[in-house]
């Protein structure tokens, strides 16, 4: 059996020139480039909608000082605290007992408060703070596991020494040791983010009469980008487009409805040349009334009602029939008129 090679037999064949143009009007759609359009194109969104806005120092500086706080750091403490333990369950003996120990502890701190940790490693309760002289760490209002001991914390100066404070575990002398935090932050370092959120808000009440108003004027003034352009401050962008999303493409030229417009607008922009060349006048629109031009003499009559519009010859025989009699034809759309009353 004989063994086909392919480079061989290729190198045996000479088409014709006949040959290759019979081929290629028989193939014509494998040498059919995609249909393209190069088209110019603007984008009305939120954030080219928003970077139009314009905002003062003044309006800034208002939204700042209503809304102060904000921008202000919530206030940490650092405190170190002796507990003596007298809880719900313990005698009155035993608590007046914790008192009395927890104010000789009190005295001795506040004397020498450099002695503070020294004092809680030795007399402290609380076996999760003792080995580390009393200290609570940086803690917020609303993180303390007693209300009674925040409250003597946040109401005391750093390195001042307090006491003794009673709560849900017994009695506690505090000594304030660090102070971060509550203060608001500066006007211009935050002035970019409120530019930002006040832009959004804007944005949000002005979008759906911006939107519109972008509609209107595209529609009315079709030939030009140029009034979208200096109304909403907008950039124009061109590109290549096919009838089908390149891939990767993203923002407006993603949008399969956009370019499923593209090629229908050129399609009626051929069209109309077409016509133009052919000196044939543009078809009305469904529902407009034909004019007469001013001064003009009309192919056809004038309806019979004195109306802007002209008569034509009806092209149904019953019509036919009824207008003939007439000098004074009606318009079709008087015609109408009068048959829906019959």
């Amino acid at each position: 059996m004989q063994r086909f090679d392919p480079v061989a037999y290729r190198a045996k064949i000479n088409p014709s020139d006949e040959d290759l143009e019979a081929y290629y009007r028989g193939h014509q759609d494998l040498f059919r480039t995609p249909e393209q359009a190069q088209i110019e194109y603007v984008v009305l969104d939120a954030d080219t909608l928003a970077r139009g806005l314009a905002l003062g120092d003044d309006e800034l500086r208002k939204f700042y000082d209503a809304n102060v706080a904000r921008f202000t750091e919530p206030e940490e403490r650092r405190a170190s605290h002796i507990l003596i333990q007298a809880d719900a369950s313990a005698t009155a003996e035993q608590k007046a007992a914790a008192k009395a120990k927890a104010t000789a502890l009190f005295e001795q701190a506040k004397a020498r408060p450099a002695s503070f940790a020294e004092l809680a490693k030795k007399n402290s309760q609380d076996t999760a703070s003792a080995a580390l002289g009393g200290d609570l760490e940086f803690a917020r209002r609303g993180a303390m596991a007693s209300k009674a001991l925040e409250d003597a914390v946040f109401s005391l100066a750093q390195g001042e020494v307090g006491g003794p404070v009673e709560s849900e575990f017994g009695w506690h002398v505090v000594m304030v040791t660090g102070v971060r935090g509550g203060k608001a932050r500066a006007f211009d370092d935050v002035k970019a983010e409120i530019a930002t959120e006040l832009r959004k808000t804007k944005v949000a009440k002005e979008w759906p009469a911006a939107a519109e108003q972008f509609t209107n004027m595209a529609y009315e003034q079709p030939d030009s980008l140029k009034p979208l352009i200096d109304k909403f401050k907008l950039e124009k962008q061109t590109a290549t487009v096919a009838r089908t999303p390149a891939q990767g493409a993203s923002g407006a030229l993603a949008s399969a409805k956009l370019l499923t417009a593209v090629f229908a607008g050129r399609r009626g922009a051929r069209q109309a040349q077409h016509r133009r060349r052919r000196g044939r006048p543009e078809p009305a629109r469904r529902g407009a009334r034909r004019a007469a031009p001013a001064g003009a003499r009309s192919r056809w009559p004038r309806c019979a009602t004195r109306c802007a519009s002209v008569s034509s010859p009806s092209r149904r025989p019953q019509w036919r029939a009824r207008t003939a009699k007439r000098a004074w034809p009606l318009c079709a759309r008087h015609r109408t008129r009068r048959s829906a009353r019959r």
